[in-house]
């Protein structure tokens, strides 16, 4: 077997999601929100924001909610709460 990755690589991509996919938006919501995240999967998050009903956010798009994307956006946005409100503008 070839390998491809190095050891670095490996421990790297378990922490930090690649900045362009879907992916990065679902691996930075779980860092920085994970009390706020009551289910996620590949296509969608649902927040719990301890207030009102669930919130459901959809990822259908694998190259949507990539760093360029959302990164701004999370990085200002120190609730789960702000972050949604944020995508709604």
């Amino acid at each position: 077997m070839e390998r491809i990755v190095s050891d670095d690589e490996i421990e790297e991509a378990m922490v930090n999601p690649p900045c362009d996919t879907r992916a990065y938006f679902r691996g930075r919501c779980l860092q920085k929100y994970a009390h706020n995240i009551s289910a996620v999967n590949w296509d969608s998050m649902i927040f719990d924001l301890d207030h009102g009903p669930l919130k459901k956010v959809m990822m259908m798009e694998p190259t949507k909610g990539t760093e360029t994307d959302v990164g701004r956006i999370i990085d200002s946005s120190p609730t789960a709460a702000d972050l949604l409100e944020a995508l709604q503008s």
